[in-house]
């Protein structure tokens, strides 16, 4: 609860002196049969974005059971859009 609460607090910091994207990642599905399946873990993803884009000025995507490089293509393809 006191991470979700400092992550809460800071986010408030910085949305007041921009706009703020979040992607929320989680995973819930494992190709690894000894690894147990998270089922409630996207539960948790909607119910963390949200809270978080009822703040004014913040943009929440939610990236489902990614693959190693997604994140980082994800983060890739908001850079270009926005610099267009």
């Amino acid at each position: 609860m006191r991470r979700i609460l400092l992550v809460f607090l800071s986010l408030l910091v910085v949305i007041s002196f921009s706009s703020v994207r979040v992607l929320v990642v989680y995973e819930s599905d494992y190709d690894d049969e000894s690894i147990i399946k998270l089922p409630l873990a996207k539960k948790d993803a909607e119910n963390f974005s949200s809270v978080i884009s009822k703040i004014p000025g913040v943009q929440v995507e939610i990236l489902s059971n990614p693959t190693y490089g997604d994140p980082i293509r994800r983060f890739k393809e908001r850079e270009t859009s926005r610099i267009r």
